[in-house]
């Protein structure tokens, strides 16, 4: 039981929420802007894409233990720390990673035969799998190479939504684009907020990310101004778009929080350590509440 609760740990399923709320979100879009509101079309896409999601979480940990070893975890960052507690489960973690990958994968197959969707999908799901195995897994190591920001950002802005909104609607158009920018802009100040911790840490192990290379004062100054930004854009939306005005004004009401935060860390990014973790903290769970309400006003207008 013990081993099977370290397991567990070791996946962080926490980490699983934010890319359901995503997901849930690009699913809903899809559906008020026409998409069939086909629920076991729905969960099925989501197993497939939670599978390849949680992997994340077993590879990172087993190609980062050495990194996550010299420095302290915090609730959003510096890895599970179950593998320095417990290195007999080191290569079970790779294993694991690589069983879910290979499951997503798998399942991808009955999908496209249910529901008609063309063969090249299982590429795109093949695609996101490895992105998430090569972000720190050599020889591309993409955290360790200053490449680790840019495939997060996507995954946050479009793949995570854009796999949503795709397997209701079956195809990515400029109605995705439209509402995926400011999921852009979180995406940005996500990576950065939880780089920050770990800062020390990844240095000392190696890894060439924007906190190590620029500093975690020019980090939090980006992260309050993409905040800021994605409010502005919502705002700026609910004015431009004629069919939905007051949805994208609650959207910019639900996102007006995150501003106000962005606004103090641009005034005031925080740089000591302890100050950090606590920022990063109030930023994640910022964004996991209003993602959150987002979603629950879309299900409101089904």
């Amino acid at each position: 039981m013990k081993k099977i609760i370290n397991i567990l740990k070791l996946g962080r399923l926490h980490f699983l929420l934010g890319g359901y709320l995503l997901f849930t979100l690009g699913a809903l879009t899809a559906v008020l802007t026409g998409a069939p509101a086909d629920l076991n079309k729905y969960l099925l896409g989501y197993v497939i894409f939670a599978l390849g999601h949680l992997a994340v979480s077993y590879s990172n940990d087993f190609f980062d233990v050495e990194a996550d070893s010299k420095g302290k975890r915090t609730l959003v960052s510096g890895g599970s720390g179950i593998l320095l507690k417990h290195p007999e489960l080191i290569p079970f973690a790779k294993r694991f990673a690589l069983i879910l990958m290979s499951t997503s994968v798998l399942l991808t197959i009955p999908f496209i035969l249910t529901y008609g969707f063309p063969p090249e999908f299982i590429l795109l799901i093949i695609f996101g799998n490895l992105l998430g195995w090569y972000y720190s897994a050599p020889p591309i190591k993409l955290a360790y190479r200053g490449l680790g920001e840019i495939p997060t950002i996507f995954a946050m802005g479009l793949i995570m939504p854009g796999l949503g909104y795709l397997i209701m609607k079956e195809v990515i158009d400029s109605i995705f684009i439209f509402y995926s920018i400011p999921l852009l802009f979180y995406g940005v100040s996500f990576i950065l907020t939880v780089q920050a911790p770990d800062m020390k840490a990844d240095k000392l192990g190696g890894k060439k990310t924007f906190i190590t290379r620029y500093g975690r004062k020019k980090a939090f100054l980006l992260v309050g101004l993409f905040f800021i930004s994605a409010t502005l854009y919502l705002l700026g939306a609910s004015f431009m778009v004629d069919l939905t005005p007051v949805d994208l004004m609650i959207l910019f009401l639900i996102s007006l929080p995150l501003a106000l935060v962005g606004l103090y860390e641009l005034i005031n990014p925080p740089v000591e350590s302890q100050k950090t973790a606590f920022f990063s903290t109030v930023n994640i769970t910022g964004l996991i509440l209003s993602l959150s309400l987002m979603d629950i006003y879309l299900y409101t207008l089904l």
